[in-house]
């Protein structure tokens, strides 16, 4: 019992044929089969040497008998207590611990961590030969349409699927969750902020005009590729985004106020990315970190754009405008009043405030 106890302390359970419960259960039935059987040969040995023994009266032999057969009489022994007196008390005692030799085993949830190293294929650059896009002939060099092997991978991800992989030695995560940093595409992202007003009230349309209207929001994206940017021949994302910015109350109740401007480039490059490997199957971005504390390694040159019909980071750069370009203005008509209209999913998925009682379309975050 004592081995199977050590043994399977912090042991994963799934390495068991059976439970330890199961074994300590079967373990002390053979104790119990056992022990009676000990006893009872130990009894026999222990008569024959008070027999053997100087001095030795009747009684003392019928105490060994009658010890070995009688609790009552091994409890009530008084002065004339044996040490086999002793070992039938502790054989009437071994029973009552059958119920509780399986509790001494109990499996629970526990967080293990160690350290693994797990090898995972994983693209350094997304440029190969495909690309992401496809480039009208011509001059302007700006894809058109995503390509055939990236429609592939932009369904899937707009479908949800997971990232299956294929990696090497992951036994250790197959039961688990594995977190780390794998090496991979993706871009270097860099921020400026800057603010800027909005005034859409009816002192302002009598001064502006009736077709006067504002951007309270909004999120763009362009893709400026590599012929004849300044960048060193690199292809660039540019993402630009426009929201209230919360700066006092008024912001968000009035009509007139603060907007929140963030100018972005991503530019294409090789990171240390946070990722998780769920069941050794499939790896994903690690929700508990953000592109911030993605690690820059380098960025990497290629001339894709340039030669041939194939762009490669342009697919993406018109997958990102696709999904996630969008804007929300806002016009004041002295007449009818303020006239809210929004374009693309965006705005509808980072829409704050407002209620169906209040129509002023200004309350709105």
């Amino acid at each position: 019992m004592i081995f199977i106890i050590t043994k399977s302390d912090m042991d994963p359970i799934e390495r068991w044929a059976l439970s330890p419960a199961v074994y300590l259960a079967i373990v002390s039935a053979l104790a119990n089969i056992f022990l009676r059987y000990t006893f009872s040969r130990g009894v026999e040995i222990s008569w024959w040497v008070v027999t053997m023994k100087e001095n030795t009266r009747i009684k003392d032999l019928h105490n060994v008998w009658v010890h070995s057969t009688s609790l009552w009489s091994a409890v009530s022994v008084g002065r004339g207590f044996s040490p086999v007196a002793l070992a039938a008390i502790m054989l009437a005692l071994v029973p009552a611990s059958s119920p509780l030799v399986p509790r001494a085993s109990t499996a629970s949830s526990r967080t293990i961590v160690a350290e693994v190293d797990v090898s995972v294929t994983a693209a350094q650059d997304v440029t190969g030969d495909r690309g992401t896009g496809m480039v009208a002939p011509g001059r302007t060099r700006y894809p058109s349409f995503v390509s055939a092997s990236f429609a592939d991978v932009l369904q899937n991800h707009l479908a949800s699927a997971p990232i299956s992989i294929q990696a090497g030695d992951v036994s250790l995560c197959r039961s688990g969750t594995c977190s780390g940093l794998i090496r991979a595409a993706g871009y270097q992202m860099s921020c400026v902020k800057s603010s800027t007003t909005f005034n859409e009230t009816i002192s302002n349309t009598v001064d502006y005009g009736l077709d006067d209207e504002e951007v309270v929001f909004g999120t763009n994206i362009s893709y400026y590729g590599a012929v004849g940017f300044e960048n060193g021949g690199k292809s660039i994302v540019g993402l630009k985004t426009l929201f209230k910015s919360g700066r006092g109350l008024g912001s968000h109740r009035d009509c007139s106020g603060d907007l929140a401007v963030r100018k972005c480039s991503l530019v294409p490059a090789t990171l240390e990315h946070r990722v998780t490997i769920a069941n050794g199957t499939s790896i994903t971005l690690d929700p508990r970190y953000t592109y911030k504390d993605d690690k820059f390694v380098a960025y990497y040159n290629f001339s894709m754009d340039q030669d041939g019909f194939l762009s490669a980071h342009g697919g993406l750069g018109l997958a990102l405008a696709d999904m996630f370009t969008s804007k929300v203005t806002l016009n004041m008509d002295p007449v009818l009043g303020l006239k809210l209209v929004s374009k693309g999913t965006t705005a509808m998925q980072y829409r704050r405030g407002g209620s169906e009682s209040d129509h002023s379309p200004c309350t709105m975050q």
